[in-house]
């Protein structure tokens, strides 16, 4: 009966998901490997969500399984704790689920299992995230707290990345609109400028209201003296024109962005003397405002690393095909599919243009000729190989970011794990020193990377920054 029952929802849900993947592909023009991708993100959504408001507003619905799942004697006991710890180990398991996938991918042998682990096996794999969601519950919470630790090292490297992405997808933002103005779309002179303004105009109403609710102590307004500095150096250096790139809307945007990192980890301070948000009734609406824009931009940042790799995927794969001989071709397909493609087609390219320099003009043409006979040879199906092993190259990486997001997710929820296991009190928002500092020095970062993308032109003139 059981298998019956699995067997009909496994059938009905790859059903649904089949008609919902052939809408998006004809609504949005996705590709398979970017419906994949969103595949997984709104699989981590989903849990994640489903955790807080079950755990956090539903807590009552457990007290059946209290022998089970209940808080540690040192927390109180009963179900208080459920929230927090329920969001560590709902993290724990995708974290584990996520690197499992990244594994798997270079264990299995064939480019066929390793598609179908890639794209398939969906019902296995919610059973999994399940089951372990399920069996964590037994470990106890003092593994958490370890778990916590390691979680804050992690997630500094992810918002590092995240902000790289940010200041990347900010310059392509711009130089796409310039290129519409440079094709003869004069009116999108006029949304350059009202962006912009938009742009710097959301960050000096954000930088104001910073100086005003945390004004209490030197500290904060030291802190948001440097950032006022930090704007205003940005935009003179924008305006001195040193990278043709860049633009005052990708300016605007990193002043919005590390204006709001800057906010977040003020709000984030402990001391009532420098936060007067937290005595305040506004503190719960500061939070969910807070925890909003990190959501909103992670989001922002996993959909760009979702759509932003066709064009090089395409390009990639053709270069492969044009460039790779089919001795090569049957190398990867039997002991070294997991070899980078690209570090492949760089050394045979090096090869062939050292034995180049060597050799008369004659067998220059003679071995030219005979590698793009083996070009010519290539059939479909190696071709269609070869597009394979560079998706499954490629989520590989998906798969790091994941488990770097799955990481963090926990900290964004819990503000960087202010909610102690040894405490009695496991609100939904608690303020966090470890959050205030980690967000300034993220924020500091974030403008010193920016501002070297716009000098780095003018320093090393002879390089290619586009």
């Amino acid at each position: 009966m059981i298998i019956c029952g699995t067997s009909i929802l496994c059938c009905a849900g790859k059903a649904f998901c089949s008609n919902a993947c052939g809408c998006c592909k004809s609504l949005c023009k996705t590709t398979w490997k970017q419906q994949i991708r969103l595949a997984y993100i709104i699989l981590n959504i989903v849990f994640t969500l489903f955790i807080i408001f079950t755990f956090y507003y539903l807590q009552d619905i457990f007290q059946t399984f209290s022998k089970y799942i209940n808080c540690p004697s040192e927390a109180g006991g009963g179900s208080e704790c459920l929230g927090a710890s329920s969001v560590y180990r709902m993290s724990f398991s995708l974290a584990s689920f996520y690197l499992g996938l990244f594994l798997l991918l270079f264990i299995c042998c064939g480019i066929e299992a390793k598609k179908m682990i890639n794209d398939g096996l969906w019902c296995f794999k919610i059973t999994y995230i399940i089951l372990v969601f399920i069996l964590v519950f037994f470990i106890p919470n003092s593994f958490f707290e370890g778990y916590s630790q390691f979680a804050k090292y992690v997630s500094i490297l992810y918002m590092l990345f995240q902000s790289l992405v940010i200041i990347d997808l900010l310059y392509k933002w711009s130089q796409t609109w310039v290129k519409y103005y440079d094709q003869g779309n004069q009116s999108m002179k006029y949304v350059l400028v009202f962006t912009s303004l938009i742009l710097y105009g959301l960050t000096i109403a954000l930088n104001v209201l910073t100086f005003i609710w945390f004004k209490g102590c030197s500290t904060n307004t030291a802190i948001s003296s440097v950032n006022i500095v930090i704007l205003v150096v940005i935009t003179f250096i924008q305006i001195l024109g040193f990278n043709p790139h860049g633009s005052l809307i990708a300016s605007g945007g990193i002043g919005l962005y590390i204006s709001f990192l800057t906010f977040s980890s003020q709000f984030s301070s402990p001391d009532s003397e420098c936060n007067s948000l937290i005595s305040n009734s506004d503190n719960k609406n500061g939070f969910y405002f807070d925890l909003s824009i990190a959501i909103i931009l992670n989001f922002i940042v996993l959909m760009y690393v979702t759509f932003s790799s066709k064009e090089s995927t395409s390009k990639t794969t053709q270069n492969i095909i044009n460039n790779a001989p089919q001795a090569l071709l049957a190398d990867n397909k039997d002991d070294e599919e997991d070899k980078s493609l690209d570090q492949n087609k760089v050394s045979n390219q090096n090869a062939y243009e050292n034995n180049s320099m060597q050799q008369p003009q004659g067998q220059q043409q003679q071995q030219s000729q005979n590698l793009n006979q083996q070009q010519a040879n290539l059939s479909d199906e190696d071709k269609n190989d070869i597009r394979r092993l560079v998706v499954i190259q490629q989520f590989k990486a998906f798969y790091v970011v994941m488990f770097f997001v799955s990481i963090y997710t926990c900290m964004l929820i819990t503000n960087w794990g202010s909610p102690d296991f040894s405490n009695n009190t496991f609100q939904l928002y608690q303020e966090s020193s470890a959050s205030y500092w980690i967000k300034i020095i993220i924020a500091w970062l974030t403008a010193a990377i920016y501002i070297w993308t716009l000098i780095a032109p003018k320093i090393f003139p002879n390089r290619d920054f586009s």
